[in-house]
């Protein structure tokens, strides 16, 4: 609550027009009396419930229109703020919750209770830079290098398996875990999780540092599943990461190459999708001509 470094951030970044902070106010505060300023607004729970109960996603309210355009705007406000957070400052916001929320009166998106944080070490913060980098070009390779490369995670009942399936593996792990589009995993339930895909590629070893940044994205991802929104968390994050980089010294891919490696895949999935619907209408049975 008393490190404003963040919100100094979220200025430098032009995020402020987005989302908002309560300030605290030292001079006021002791050891049992913590004293900030008051933000008005509606929870997200309520917004999220209220979607929940319609079995759709509840209309964007005007003031969230005016400020973010949509509920897609106001998820991507809360990617980039969270993105600001673990890539350029090392701080995060640990328990992004819908009761810790806000629709504001003004539209922007309001973050409570700080009490939950975590701290990065510069090297996990670049390793997460370069990993969403990875992760946003969908280069499958880079990534099962720098997981490996990092020594703290380990997944069970990889012996035996093929190197693609090891690759696949480790994708799917880090698309599911730190990131936010749609996998196989992230809607299986807590209590399926030693059977199917979850039981069969589990961390065996995780690292302290990647706890709380996974726990942060499946709360995010909560969220954006009541709005009816699915966006990626990565492919937001990927200007914030190659900044820091760059920042650094550290060498990145050309952002050209990122384009067309995009525009490819994207072309890809099209010509898939089209193949796929062929396939199903040559499959129909012929029209029956009545006697």
């Amino acid at each position: 609550e008393f490190d404003l470094r963040i919100e100094a951030a979220f200025e430098r970044a032009g995020l402020s027009r987005h989302v908002g902070m309560a300030r605290a106010y030292p001079e006021l505060c002791t050891e049992r009396v913590l004293v900030m300023t008051r933000l008005k607004g509606t929870r997200m729970l309520e917004l999220c419930r209220a979607s929940f109960q319609a079995r759709r996603a509840f209309p964007c309210p005007p003031e969230a229109v005016a400020v973010h355009g949509s509920w897609q705007g106001l998820v991507r406000s809360i990617h980039l703020a969270w993105g600001i957070m673990v890539l350029s400052e090392g701080t995060f916001h640990t328990d992004p919750h819908p009761g810790n929320l806000l629709l504001l009166d003004d539209g922007r998106v309001g973050i409570l209770d700080w009490g939950q944080t975590k701290t990065l070490r510069p090297e996990h913060v670049e390793l997460m830079c370069r990993m969403t980098l990875a992760m946003s070009a969908e280069r499958y390779a880079e990534i099962e290098r720098l997981i490996e490369a990092s020594g703290e995670f380990e997944l069970e009942e990889l012996e035996g398996r093929s190197a693609i399936e090891r690759r696949m593996a480790w994708v799917l792990i880090c698309y599911t875990f730190v990131d936010t589009r749609w996998t196989p995993l992230s809607n299986v339930n807590i209590a399926d999780a030693q059977t199917g895909m979850l039981g069969n590629n589990r961390l065996s070893r995780n690292s302290q540092e990647a706890f709380p940044l996974i726990r942060s994205v499946f709360l995010i991802r909560g969220v954006m599943d009541s709005l009816g929104v699915s966006t990626s968390m990565a492919v937001a994050w990927e200007p914030i990461a190659r900044r820091v980089l760059i920042e650094r010294g550290c060498a990145v891919e050309p952002l050209v190459l990122v384009w067309a490696r995009r525009a490819a895949l994207s072309a890809f999935w099209v010509f898939l999708r089209w193949c796929m619907l062929l396939v199903q209408l040559t499959k129909r049975d012929p029209p029956v001509n009545p006697k």
